[in-house]
């Protein structure tokens, strides 16, 4: 099974369709139900790198942005440019990669 959706388009309408089948994806009896549908591509080795410090932080009971930089700066998990992270990179990061 693919690690992410080869046919995932971008959507891009301000409101979501209110009747069903206007797109592949809500056609429910025709699609394969793949895992990781809203991924573009595959997570590379820096995305997967975060996201395991992430779930180590969260699971130490860190539950605040302060902290959680912090923390990922401890565990040497540093920013895409190198550097240290700080509240405001962070946040901007979480942000791109969430959308």
């Amino acid at each position: 099974m693919s690690e992410w959706n080869p046919a995932l388009r971008p959507w891009h309408g301000a409101v979501p369709s209110a009747r069903g089948g206007a797109g592949s994806y809500e056609t429910y009896d025709a699609i394969r139900n793949i895992e990781w549908q809203t991924r573009a591509a595959p997570p590379n080795e820096y995305e997967n790198q975060l996201a395991d410090a992430l779930m180590a932080a969260f699971d130490a009971g860190v539950a605040d942005l302060p902290a959680l930089a912090a923390r990922l700066n401890g565990a040497h998990v540093f920013a895409p440019n190198g550097q240290a992270w700080t509240e405001a990179t962070l946040t901007a990061e979480l942000r791109r990669l969430g959308s």
